[in-house]
Order: structure tokens, then sequence, then C-alpha cells
């Protein structure tokens, strides 16, 4: 899929294949400038925050990752100012701005402007542990590789697990169902590679 749709043609893919990237540098033009900067520091920016914060679609549901447990109060306390929609901020084990079977994951519940700590283990959703090695590929090819087994339903266990931790995560933010329930129903969404039957619909 293409990471460059033209802001024209974003509604009509998103409606025929479910999914989109709004690539940012075509909604915020002042992103554009400030790229060749970026990469030239060489460090994460105030920019690397900025994306989901504004994003030209206003979801009413999001799903943002952080990279440290430092970073978690301040995008959800940013949600909860903007306020107008569900949000889950999460800062997963293992260092992932994702949920993943490595461990417990630290998570702000922002629904409106108010905001709910929680940790979620993904062990008492039957999930196996599993150790960061498990979850590591080696560069783009694989990544792809991976990517199209897991939407097919197949790969590695670890890998598997952490989609559905994340499709239970977003199910529950969709729904008014208890997140046991969620999780239960990402774990068959997965076996099932309804991933893949979306997007190559």
């Amino acid at each position: 899929l293409p990471l460059d749709t033209p802001p024209r043609e974003v509604a009509h893919v998103l409606e025929k294949k479910h999914f989109v990237f709004l690539f940012a540098p075509l909604y915020h033009p002042s992103f554009k400038h400030i790229m060749p900067i970026r990469k030239e520091l060489g460090i994460r920016t105030i920019f690397n925050f900025l994306g989901p914060l504004v994003n030209p679609t206003r979801p009413r549901y999001r799903l943002i990752g952080v990279p440290t447990l430092e970073v978690l109060p301040l995008i959800a306390g940013a949600l909860a100012h903007i306020g107008g929609s569900t949000s889950a901020v999460v800062y997963g084990a293992g260092g992932y701005d994702e949920l993943t079977p490595i461990g417990p994951a630290h998570v702000v519940l922002v629904r409106g402007n108010t905001m709910e700590p929680l940790v979620i283990d993904p062990a008492q959703y039957g999930f196996a542990p599993c150790t960061p090695e498990d979850l590591v590929i080696s560069g783009p090819k694989e990544g792809e590789a991976v990517l199209r087994q897991l939407l097919a339903g197949k790969g590695a266990q670890a890998m598997r697990d952490m989609v559905a931790l994340n499709v239970g995560l977003s199910l529950f933010l969709l729904t008014s169902a208890p997140l046991a329930e969620c999780m239960e129903k990402a774990k068959r969404a997965v076996a099932e590679g309804v991933g893949g039957e979306v997007l190559h619909a």
C-alpha cells in the first residue's frame, strides 16, 4: 500500500481498503521543512510526538504508543486536554511502543477529558510470556515476510500474540465489551487471518 496517498484520495482509499497511511508532510507542510534537520540531528524530537496529536482526521478512537514511560502521561494529558476521543496510550514491556507478550504494559486510558492509568498483563489473558529475542527481525525484507505471515494467521506464536494483544486493546476502545472478551476475539481474528482478508479485499 502506498505511504504517500494524496489527501484528495484518502477517503476513497480508506473506503476501498479499510486502511490508509497519512503522510504528515502532505497535511502539515512545516514538517517538510524540518525533516532534513530531524535527520541531521539523528535523535528523537518533539515532532516524533506531534504526529498522532495533529492527525487531520481527528479520529474518535486512538491507540498511541510511546517510547518511554516518562512520555506516557504527557501524551495522555495532551489527548485529555484536546478531548473528544477515546484513546489508549501505551508503553509496552521490553521498551516497545505497543503491547507485547514480554510482560505487563503501562497504559493510560483517555476518555474525553478524563485519564485512567492501568497495567495490562498479557498473562492474565492467556498469553504465554516471551523474550525480546522472540520479537526480533533482521531488517525490512524479513519484516515484510513476517507481516505477510501474521496477516495470514501464521508465523511465530510470540509475534501472533503481539498482534492479538494490540487488536484486543483496539477492540476494547471501540466497544463496551470487557477487555478479556476483546482479547479472545482478537486471538480468533488473528488465527483466522482476518487482517489479510480485509487488507486484500
